[in-house]
């Protein structure tokens, strides 16, 4: 969905170099999908370094397939709908101009992990 709605808050500084993809790992690896947040300027260094994190949880997992739709922060502001910018980052379904489905499990591999913890969790609970 490509959002037509403005936001009423910028992305948070320092968030729009933020990549993220979900997982899709063999079920004897990991039981659930997952979505990934990894810190990258471009998408070859977004590939590599989803690489490793998804490498250092799962030494054997084969990276061809253990993840997919790697998409940019600035991208997902696009796609979102949101009044907040911050909250598009976890938006993954939509109905109309609502969201109807947020990240559930997400793994935050960058230095502020709390504080974009914290946003994910809000997110969820004033978009419910």
């Amino acid at each position: 969905m490509t959002s037509t709605i403005a936001s009423s808050q910028s992305l948070k500084y320092g968030w729009a170099s933020l990549w993220r993809a979900h997982t899709s790992l063999p079920r004897e690896m990991a039981s659930d999908e997952f979505t990934v947040f990894v810190r990258a300027i471009g998408r070859e260094e977004a590939h590599a370094a989803m690489g490793r994190v998804i490498l250092a949880m799962y030494p054997n997992a084969d990276l061809e397939s253990a993840y997919y739709n790697l998409t940019s922060a600035r991208e997902l502001v696009e796609q979102g709908v949101s009044p907040l910018e911050n909250d598009r980052l976890f938006e993954t379904g939509w109905q109309g101009n609502r969201v109807e489905s947020w990240v559930n499990k997400p793994v935050f591999a960058v230095p502020d992990a709390a504080e974009l913890f914290v946003a994910w969790a809000s997110a969820r609970q004033t978009g419910s």
